[in-house]
């Protein structure tokens, strides 16, 4: 019996596929030289891969609006030019923590996921990037705490450009 490769697309006897159980005949859809190929691509692809993923899968209606009008080919080209092989590898050297793990941002917010209207940046860049109470570091806190006694809440909501209720909190 044959079976074509859903990579390369030959169609191949049975025994150039790997096992797979829940797939059809009980055999992976991909042969086992496609499977060694993928295998041996870099983690880079399989984490610009998610992230391309990641924006296809928004199949929520209240997304419907910026769900992405590109191919992983175009994609993938986007990325060859764009910072993010110096956010992975910077990721990477600090051991995988998610505060630094590359993703999409939306220049502006109110359009779509275009190659023109995305940029690469951190999880925690993306998270902080309209919120400043969420900007302040462990000295600014130390810093609050010093001179809390001495100067009112707004003038140091003021200073660290945070909102009085931050000022407070701390």
């Amino acid at each position: 019996m044959k079976k074509k490769c859903s990579q390369c697309k030959e169609v191949k006897p049975f025994e150039h596929f790997g096992k797979n159980k829940q797939g059809r005949h009980g055999l992976r859809a991909d042969c086992k030289n496609c499977a060694k190929e993928h295998r041996r691509k870099p983690e880079v692809y399989s984490r610009s891969m998610f992230i391309y993923m990641h924006q296809r899968c928004r199949n929520n209606p209240r997304y419907s609006d910026y769900a992405p009008n590109f191919t992983w080919s175009e994609f993938q080209d986007w990325l060859a030019t764009s910072s993010y092989a110096a956010l992975y590898q910077e990721w990477r050297g600090r051991g995988y923590p998610r505060s630094h793990s590359p993703t999409l941002d939306r220049i502006n917010n109110q359009a779509g996921y275009t190659l023109d209207n995305m940029q690469v940046i951190t999880f925690r860049d993306n998270l902080t990037k309209d919120n400043p109470d969420a900007k302040l570091t462990p000295d600014a806190v130390r810093q609050i705490r010093a001179t809390a006694g001495t100067r009112t809440q707004r003038e140091l909501a003021k200073e660290f450009h945070v909102s009085r209720y931050t000022i407070h909190k701390i």
